[in-house]
């Protein structure tokens, strides 16, 4: 029997832990991310003609979130129709094609990718020609399996995302999008406030408070992994500035979650940017906003840390067909490692499994909770896409020295 390799050090375990026989066993924690275990050890009594008795240890109450880790990658526009169509099909590699080098940007080393998606995703069929000629731009589902490999979320707010019957075209590419497992925010019209922003659940990685030497360390189960909720914003600022009141919806979301904005704005093919870019992505950081990336213009534009958040003015092209300079072949991808701490870390990762679906209630629980937004941390890099011979890569130190010296951010991917 047990008791008798190990004599009388289990009383004096019993003792130490403050558990006496009749006591009962303590709460264990409802999180469902930590689960204490419960040891039993059968205790045979000094007397042999008497029972033996379980003996219940209960340890104390699992450590606490300490803090939560997530790096992403924030890419400029995307598309694969036009001309991106035309050569995968005329490639071995098919629908594959356009993203067959992003593995060169190390996929492995970040939590989420996210971009801006410049084309709705439709069954019709849109020549290259008359997507050309018309700017009438349309996207194949057929690509979501593969780029799916590497990116986890899409802005859908941009001046071709309507290019397919506005709405009806806006429905269907959302659809193909959950069906292939992705996560988006935004809409083509500010008016519509209510698409503008989203809450969705984005990878991280947990750390816990120390544990005591005195307690084994597999008598909890501690993920390493979870999710947690962030908001993100899609504007479409081409043809028309937002009101005041539709940038009030950052407010909203900013007063509860880690919150970044993706304006859609800017003149094409500069390399700076205007005082309108800059007084409308200002005006999100003054709502609460923690960082602001641009797209639009086809080309990089500056970086600003205004209230110490990063506004990237414009990120550029990453995946397009516009081969004809080196500015429109070559992008500025924001490396972003993120640091998460607060008391209320547990409440968010359980939120965030309710946080996945387009539309849901995750900000109304959020307020009905009262939770209080976390504390967040970024160490900001920049990489260099290279898009020139359509091969979409991980640029060479040129293009890479270029892309810092036109954001002013120091290299990424540490």
């Amino acid at each position: 029997m047990l008791i008798q390799k190990i004599g009388g050090w289990i009383v004096v375990l019993i003792l130490a832990f403050g558990i006496g026989f009749g006591s009962g066993l303590m709460a264990i924690s409802s999180n469902e991310y930590i689960q204490k275990k419960v040891y039993e050890i059968t205790v045979k009594p000094v007397q042999p003609m008497e029972q033996s008795t379980n003996v219940k240890i209960v340890y104390p109450d699992p450590p606490s979130v300490q803090n939560a880790k997530t790096r992403w990658l924030v890419f400029g526009d995307i598309f694969f129709g036009r001309y991106i169509d035309d050569w995968s099909k005329n490639s071995a590699e098919k629908f594959a094609y356009p993203f067959r080098n992003l593995g060169s940007f190390e996929r492995e080393k970040y939590d989420a990718w996210l971009a801006g998606l410049e084309c709705p995703v439709t069954n019709n069929t849109v020549s290259s020609a008359r997507q050309e000629l018309l700017l009438e731009f349309n996207c194949r589902p057929e690509f979501l399996p593969e780029i799916k490999k590497y990116f986890t979320a899409f802005s859908l707010a941009n001046n071709h995302i309507d290019n397919q019957q506005k709405e009806v075209g806006l429905k269907e590419t959302r659809e193909h999008l959950t069906d292939n497992g992705f996560q988006f925010f935004g809409h083509y019209d500010s008016v519509v406030t209510t698409d503008l922003c989203e809450v969705v659940s984005l990878p991280v990685r947990i750390e816990y408070e120390k544990i005591s030497a005195n307690i084994p360390k597999d008598i909890y189960s501690l993920p390493e992994k979870g999710e947690i909720p962030v908001a993100l914003c899609g504007y479409h600022n081409v043809f028309k500035l937002p009101a005041s009141q539709q940038m009030d919806v950052v407010k909203e979301y900013a007063m509860y979650f880690p919150t970044f904005v993706f304006p859609h704005q800017g003149s094409e093919y500069g390399t700076r940017s205007d005082e309108l870019q800059r007084s409308i992505s200002h005006g999100f950081v003054d709502r609460g906003a923690d960082g602001v990336f641009g797209s639009h213009t086809h080309s990089i534009h500056e970086s600003e840390f205004y209230k110490g958040k990063l506004i990237q003015y414009s990120l550029g092209n990453s995946i397009f067909d516009q081969q004809f300079n080196n500015e429109v072949t070559t992008g500025a991808v924001i490396d972003a490692d993120i640091s998460l701490t607060g008391e209320n870390l547990n409440d968010w990762l359980d939120l965030a499994s309710s946080c996945k679906a387009f539309q849901d209630t995750c900000l109304q629980a959020a307020q009905q909770k009262k939770l209080k937004k976390v504390d967040i941390q970024i160490e900001y890099g920049v990489l260099a896409i290279d898009g020139a011979n359509k091969q979409w890569i991980k640029a060479g130190p040129e293009k890479q020295q270029m892309v810092e010296k036109r954001t002013g951010l120091p290299a990424g991917n540490k």
